[in-house]
């Protein structure tokens, strides 16, 4: 965990952000610029590697999710790498309240790409999160991307069949959310066709009388969490946690010469847990499959090819 505050800050409570990485991402440029930026208003900042990532990951210096078959593990258990995600950062949010420099009244999420799914998810299971910035957010369920290459941890069985992303964002109204992705980079067009995809959860937010809270912004920069993204959110959560401003964009100003690098905040040779070859998430992963084999009963061969049909089997 690294957690940015303000230089000489009294332990009086502030305002924190979340910030959860997207795949292959890590403490580098884009974040540090946002944590530095927030600090320098008075805000902290917490960050964690990502669970299958960096030095949690079981590849060097990678992550377990493009493509890669540690991140597809837990899904013979019956458990989604979501999931596991969802817990990591839950209990990020448990260490951040428990500090006495954390205003829980104003307690933000956000993350580009993988982490503004994250983010979003968080924020409708975790009643602690107050407000969201999402950053080029997959279109996960939507039908037009279901052959689109997605990493492997955003997968979660079955919500295809129940959910989608406007349902999901919808169901976070009232709580103030930014939902911004490139134009270009993401695919989503102008920023009049952006909010058109996205005018069912206008409709309900202004349904619950929070119309100015749910803010769709499509802009020029990458995808991931590019300057356009973060000078959105410095405005977005000005407004919604300091009282500042209208939520338009704020140019990004005052920042160091020269950042730290990926390798200063490096815990581990190489990146990789010295324990045998095996990380702390390996482990874990390992730990749920031994309990599901120990716990799994003997079938017939009858039942097992029952429930094989149950599993894998479908109509043509």
């Amino acid at each position: 965990v690294v957690f940015f505050r303000p230089s000489e800050a009294a332990d009086s409570p502030r305002p924190t952000i979340l910030y959860l990485f997207g795949h292959g991402e890590s403490i580098g440029s884009e974040a540090h610029v946002f944590a530095i930026r927030m600090a320098k208003k008075g805000y902290n900042v917490c960050m964690l590697d990502t669970y299958g990532q960096m030095e949690r990951s079981i590849v060097a210096a990678g992550n377990d999710y493009h493509g890669g078959y540690p991140g597809a593990r837990l899904l013979t258990a019956g458990i989604a790498e979501m999931g596991v995600q969802m817990l990591d950062a839950m209990q990020a949010v448990s260490y951040i309240s428990s500090r006495s420099d954390v205003d829980t009244t104003r307690l933000g999420v956000t993350g580009g790409s993988g982490g503004g799914q994250q983010s979003m998810l968080l924020t409708a299971i975790d009643d602690r999160i107050d407000a969201a910035a999402l950053s080029s957010t997959p279109y996960v369920c939507a039908p037009e991307n279901f052959l689109a290459h997605f990493c492997t941890a955003e997968g979660v069985p079955n919500w295809a069949t129940f959910t989608s992303e406007n349902y999901m964002l919808a169901a976070l109204a009232p709580k103030p959310i930014l939902r911004m992705s490139g134009a270009e980079a993401d695919s989503v067009g102008s920023q009049g066709k952006f909010e058109e995809r996205h005018q069912f959860v206008s409709d309900t937010y202004a349904g619950v009388g929070a119309a100015d809270r749910f803010v769709v912004k499509s802009h020029s920069g990458t995808h991931g969490y590019s300057q356009p993204a973060r000078e959105s959110a410095y405005g977005f959560f000005d407004k919604f946690f300091l009282g500042e401003g209208d939520g338009s964009p704020i140019a990004e100003s005052g920042l160091p010469a020269s950042l730290p690098k990926v390798a200063d905040y490096k815990a581990y040779q190489n990146y990789l847990y010295p324990i045998e070859n095996m990380t702390t998430t390996d482990e874990f992963r390992l730990m749920i499959l031994n309990e599901v084999y120990e716990q799994r009963s003997d079938l017939s061969a009858e039942e097992t090819r029952a429930a094989l049909e149950e599993t894998v089997a479908h109509e043509v």
